[in-house]
């Protein structure tokens, strides 16, 4: 009831998106748009689609096969296509690095390093992210006088401080805990003193709170830490793993660039590397279902408001991306329903794999703690 209860406030978040969007975006200008497409441009722009999931691919067999693993290209392209069904197609809360991490550990028999995998490969790019989102506007300073660039900027800043203090201050949480003691017991006595006795009991359940927050922190901790020893240990392999990294992020400005150009909107591309990671930076927050549907619209509407882009024209092109996620999620419940995963049956039930793959997600919170770092 309460995974339904979930997927019911997402599916009614995105609604609200849409019936937002379409407040201020006529039918008539929609149409108007559509109307304009270049064909050459479109198919451009869906030929960016494979290119985008390819690139994410590669990085992601970088890390999986590091050493002596190995699995094909093609395979791992199957199973990342089976992650975009679960993405966003599938209104499911398993998301599809979770289903990735379960059929990777098949083909390399082990579930852990599996899911490591995948939280490094999603770690390395939420740092480029971070970057891009704070360094790009350096490239028009104008920019950061937009108050929505600005808070976006200063965003990425706060992410890569913190990040930087889970993984260089390992006493981070004991030292939460302790602050987080001393402000507990000086509220206490301090309520005690106005003889607020009843008030001063429920201030106690503060301290459980503070537990809660330090023990989620110190997991984060972990994998973080895990993650960046993994990444620094090889300079060989960190240089690839940038290499990818940046090539993905050149797809995906492309990416937008060319759906753009598809209904004969000119944006300056230096403009659009800008304003593509911030728009990513925000759109990736896991607000509604289907690979957050009418959410992630609406984040490229408002961004490409400050390059004077209208929002049909922005609205129609988010609608291409969303297009383009759903052939590959298409192609993915092929895969998925005639594909098991390292075994040669077909799955025969949906909940089956959904169960197992859980299970890597359950796993990796037991073992990030323990685990050696695997390069």
């Amino acid at each position: 009831m309460r995974v339904r209860g979930t997927i019911l406030i997402k599916f009614a978040f995105s609604i609200l998106f849409f019936v937002l969007l379409f407040s201020f975006v006529r039918g008539s200008e929609l149409v108007d748009v559509l109307r304009q497409i270049h064909w050459g441009y479109f198919l451009l722009s869906l030929l960016m689609g494979p290119a985008v999931l390819t690139a994410s691919c590669l990085k992601w067999r970088l890390i999986l096969v590091h050493g002596d693993k190995r699995v094909s290209f093609a395979r791992l392209l199957q199973i990342y296509c089976i992650g975009y069904f679960f993405s966003n197609i599938l209104p499911s809360t398993v998301g599809g690095d979770v289903v990735r991490a379960y059929y990777g550990g098949n083909e390399i028999n082990d579930q852990v390093y599996s899911a490591i995998s995948v939280f490094i490969e999603r770690f390395s790019g939420l740092i480029f992210l971070l970057l891009l989102v704070l360094m790009m506007p350096l490239l028009r300073p104008a920019l950061y006088q937009n108050p929505t660039v600005f808070v976006t900027s200063l965003s990425g800043f706060a992410g890569l401080v913190v990040i930087s203090v889970l993984i260089f201050v390992p006493s981070i949480t004991d030292r939460m805990l302790r602050v987080g003691n001393v402000l507990t017991s000086n509220i206490i006595l301090w309520l005690n003193g106005l003889k607020m006795a009843r008030v001063a009991r429920m201030a106690t359940r503060l301290e459980d709170v503070i537990r809660f927050v330090a023990a989620k922190t110190d997991k984060v901790r972990h994998r973080l830490h895990l993650a960046w020893q993994t990444m620094s240990k090889d300079k060989t392999f960190l240089f690839k793993l940038i290499t990818l990294t940046l090539m993905f992020y050149v797809i995906a400005i492309l990416n937008v660039y060319f759906s753009f150009k598809a209904f004969g909107v000119h944006v300056e591309l230096l403009l659009v590397a800008i304003l593509v990671p911030a728009a990513l930076f925000f759109a990736h927050l896991p607000v509604t279902i289907l690979g957050n549907l009418g959410y992630f619209e609406s984040v490229f509407v408002i961004f490409f408001m400050i390059a004077g882009v209208p929002p049909a024209e922005s609205l129609v092109m988010g609608l291409l991306l969303r297009f383009k996620m759903f052939l590959l999620g298409i192609v993915g419940m092929i895969f998925y329903f005639t594909f098991a995963g390292g075994d040669k049956k077909k799955p025969g039930k949906l909940v089956s794999p959904l169960k197992n793959a859980l299970y890597s997600e359950q796993l990796i919170e037991k073992t990030t703690d323990s685990v050696d770092c695997p390069l």
